[in-house]
């Protein structure tokens, strides 16, 4: 997200290569059945927090100038419809719910 940030896109700027590829890295841990974005490793604050800032980063994402606009996009479904179906009764998403909810 700090590249977004910094003006660099997919296709050009200094960090568009290693943009490109946290990405598609995204992209291959977003679960196309569940919708679910986890890689190895789970944050201290549980994988609810993780699947919300991968969420944000592909958000960032797809609004760029990036050829996998398509695949960003299922993903992004998949993460909305991942959210709704893990959400809790009161709201929230166990432990990291507030956290998570900041984030989204």
């Amino acid at each position: 997200m700090t590249i977004l940030s910094e003006g660099t896109t997919p296709r050009r700027g200094r960090h568009a290569r290693e943009l490109r590829l946290g990405i598609r890295y995204l992209l291959s841990i977003a679960d196309p059945v569940t919708g679910r974005i986890q890689g190895p490793f789970i944050a201290e604050l549980g994988a609810i927090y993780d699947h919300a800032m991968a969420a944000l980063a592909l958000t960032m994402a797809y609004g760029t100038d990036t050829p996998e606009q398509r695949e960003i996009r299922r993903a992004l479904k998949g993460a909305a419809q991942y959210l709704r179906d893990t959400q809790q009764g009161d709201g929230g998403w166990g432990d990291a719910a507030t956290t998570a909810a900041a984030w989204m």
